[in-house]
């Protein structure tokens, strides 16, 4: 029952804020009011649509009619939007009005007001609102052209499409102008960046009807001046830094100047010799590391991981030559033995007493329950000492211990033990393998942190 009442509930809800035909035309929305009432009528279908169901639709719809006629007719002979959009509200009437099985209903209108005779009339506001703008610069141009071109969608009302074309060619003539002498005023200047930039920009608005004079040219010499420019910069910066280099850190940045002006200039190919000489110095800029024990040279590489550092197969060919030397040990820790004696209190039995008021109480009597407790603690450990020796252009020796434990105690009670305490064991006991393991791994870690101390230097050399 509770069901049913919601839904109607939420069925009258529903119904309570359908919104009607009447809002909207008292509203002043007269295209919703009639969309509003024509959806109402298709939903009953035409066995239900009756005298009085059509006498409200002629009503409203010439309520409507006469509204925009209204409109049109007192509008001032330069308010070309008032009427444009009258025009296509009723437009928008119709096509709701015709091919419907009420379309009779409103022949008056359909007839007065079919959809090839208002996209005319559409067509010559747009046709009156475009001439009746005086072009001077490139935005009248280009609001010419675009209420030409709107005209021309719903109409090719005389020569509309004609005069949409001319308009535009004027409004890109104009911009593209503008941008293509500013684009000589840069040149002339000597900013060629931007000069290039505006004689691009005269390109790409001329584009969709054709290249504007030598644009796309200009464009490219000037880019062309840019990008020398800037390459030739950087270039003299990278041979200026060559010369002076006595250190790795310098060939370094040298060559990334030389990469930056080949970069530069890649839209016309390789700047001078910038990609051999950027080779040159990458190549007196490497440190080169050789690793004596190659099982960690996977360790060393994570740290050393920067494009200058090459790893070497030689130590004649190293910088810097890292040996790592490192022993292990398998140790059973001697078994460590404590011995306690433990109390643990009960209760024996309740007596009764007689408390100051003279009730009789029953309290607790306790006895102590003495118990001895043998704790065994058994250890064991894997470990990893490392000696790590750094020799060339840096050095360093550390020694590093990585080790892994595992322990287990055991927990042995005897005497008078309370029933709550049972023989237990705690602990891990880990296999020896598993032990080397963790013990490795703790192993890497430690080595790598000690070598990253030293990336600072690495890059200084």
């Amino acid at each position: 029952m509770r069901i049913v009442l919601a839904i109607l509930l939420v069925f009258c809800l529903t119904a309570c804020h359908v919104r009607t035909a009447d809002q909207a035309y008292n509203e002043g929305k007269y295209v919703e009011s009639i969309s509003l009432l024509t959806a109402t009528i298709g939903e009953k279908g035409k066995a239900k649509f009756n005298e009085e169901s059509a006498e409200k639709l002629r009503g409203l719809v010439s309520n409507v009619m006469k509204h925009y006629e209204t409109i049109i007719n007192s509008s001032a002979s330069t308010d070309y939007q008032a009427r444009i959009d009258s025009y296509e509200s009723l437009r928008k009437i119709n096509l709701m009005l015709v091919n419907r099985f009420y379309s009779q209903t409103v022949a008056f209108f359909n007839d007065k007001y079919p959809v090839s005779k208002l996209d005319q009339l559409i067509a010559k506001e747009y046709y009156d609102y475009g001439n009746s703008i005086k072009g001077t610069d490139s935005e009248s141009y280009k609001i010419k052209a675009d209420l030409y071109l709107k005209g021309s969608e719903r109409y090719k009302y005389k020569d509309i499409f004609t005069l949409y074309k001319n308009a535009k060619k004027q409004h890109l003539d104009i911009e593209a102008k503008q941008h293509y002498d500013l684009g000589k005023t840069f040149s002339q200047q000597g900013s060629y960046h931007e000069a290039s930039l505006e004689y691009l920009k005269a390109w790409e608005v001329y584009k969709p009807i054709g290249e504007y004079k030598d644009s796309f040219k200009l464009y490219e010499d000037n880019k062309r001046k840019h990008v020398t420019a800037l390459a030739k910069e950087y270039y003299e910066k990278a041979s200026s830094l060559e010369k002076i280099a006595y250190k790795r850190k310098i060939y370094r940045e040298a060559a990334k100047y030389y990469e930056a002006a080949n970069s530069a200039y890649e839209q016309f190919g390789s700047y001078r010799d910038a990609s051999a000489r950027a080779s040159r110095c990458k190549l007196k800029g490497r440190v080169n590391v050789y690793v004596k024990d190659s099982d960690y040279l996977s360790w060393v590489k994570q740290v050393f991981n920067a494009d200058y550092i090459y790893f070497v197969d030689h130590s004649s060919q190293a910088n810097i030559i890292i040996d790592i030397n490192a022993k292990s040990d398998y140790i059973h820790m001697k078994p460590y033995e404590k011995n306690e004696v433990k109390t643990e209190k009960y209760v024996e039995r309740m007596s009764e007493k007689t408390d100051d008021k003279g009730n009789k109480i029953k309290v607790p009597i306790y006895k102590e329950q003495k118990f001895n407790l043998k704790t065994i603690t058994n250890s064991k450990k894997y470990i990893f000492t490392t000696d790590i020796e750094i020799t060339g252009e840096i050095s360093n020796s550390k020694r590093l211990i990585s080790e892994a434990i595992s322990s287990k105690t055991d927990y042995i009670y005897s005497g008078d033990v309370p029933s709550k305490f049972h023989n237990s064991q705690a602990g891990e006991w880990k296999s020896k393998s598993t032990l080397k393991s963790e013990a490795h791994y703790t192993q890497g870690e430690d080595i790598r942190n000690h070598l990253k101390q030293f990336i600072d230097k690495m890059s200084s050399l």
